[in-house]
């Protein structure tokens, strides 16, 4: 993995391009190139040639796959390796499980934690501009009226009469089944999970899981950037649980009804120019037209 040092010389910054390789068992470091003497000028120059080794790697995969072609495994396959190896199990199974609903074993533990705590490390303790926080799973209900997830964060519901499929699809979509006699439109559910806070029912106020990570930094915004003296641009971030009440909950840990989000909410202001730019970086997007010729194949 290539990184940036910076060396000082008779009082002066130099930057250096290097890479840590193991060789013979051992730990050995090899400069690649000479960045500059100015820290914007290193990471501009790094970022050009870490790209040209992504192109020659990628390329030498690509022949290396055509050779020796990946065996393709399935989610089910997957989901019975992470079970083998103590990385995920599906909860309450000596009950017969809960759909939607998984828990970490031992490796998967460390491994889910390590995540957070490398990504916490890179975009909070790294940064001066961010800050984290950790809110409330269940907050006051106003706050999800006030988001418009109580009015608004509504799915429909479709059952495929042959297979007795169900699945969800958004409002605009109604059109492509309702005079579709292979379907049932079985009507509107809002995904958010709720429950009653208060000891007895009929004094109780309905409340909701969290269904995002988002609000709360909101909320919490005003607090956060007088505590901590923040200056625009600034960023908060989070991690923690969400819950969504999935119609059918499937593909293992890709569609859950509980699950973890990493989230930043980045906050500018539009009449000011930013303080740095954002390097080019390519992204691969699927339009809608895209996903579903993908789907249909």
């Amino acid at each position: 993995m290539a990184f940036i040092v910076k060396k000082k010389v008779n009082g002066k910054d130099y930057f250096y391009l290097n890479e840590n390789k193991r060789i013979e068992g051992k730990v050995k470091t090899k400069t690649l190139a000479y960045l500059g003497k100015t820290k914007k000028q290193a990471e501009k120059k790094a970022h050009e040639i870490m790209k040209k080794m992504d192109n020659k790697t990628n390329t030498k995969e690509k022949q290396k796959f055509k050779t020796n072609p990946p065996t393709s495994i399935s989610v089910e396959d997957m989901a019975i390796f992470c079970k083998r190896k103590g990385f995920v199990y599906q909860s309450g199974e000596i009950y017969g499980g809960f759909a939607g609903f998984w828990d970490f074993g031992v490796l998967g533990a460390e491994l889910k934690n390590n995540i957070k705590k490398e990504w916490w490390k890179f975009h909070v303790w790294q940064r001066r501009d961010v800050k984290g926080i950790d809110g409330s799973i269940i907050t006051n209900p106003k706050v999800w009226e006030a988001s418009g997830h109580v009015g608004h964060f509504v799915d429909v519901v479709v059952i495929n009469k042959k297979t007795k499929e169900k699945f969800k699809i958004d409002k605009h979509e109604i059109k492509n089944y309702a005079n579709n006699s292979n379907y049932e439109i079985k009507g509107e559910f809002n995904p958010m999970f709720t429950t009653q806070v208060g000891p007895v029912i009929n004094d109780s106020i309905k409340a909701y899981l969290r269904p995002e990570t988002a609000q709360l930094i909101f909320t919490n915004f005003k607090s956060v950037y007088e505590n901590e003296r923040m200056k625009l641009p600034c960023g908060i971030a989070q991690i923690g649980k969400a819950f969504r009440n999935e119609i059918a909950p499937r593909d293992f840990l890709f569609r859950c009804r509980e699950f973890e989000q990493m989230e930043i909410e980045y906050f500018v202001n539009p009449e000011e120019k930013m303080p740095y730019e954002i390097p080019d970086v390519d992204i691969l997007i699927y339009s809608e037209e895209m996903q579903n010729k993908k789907w249909k194949k």
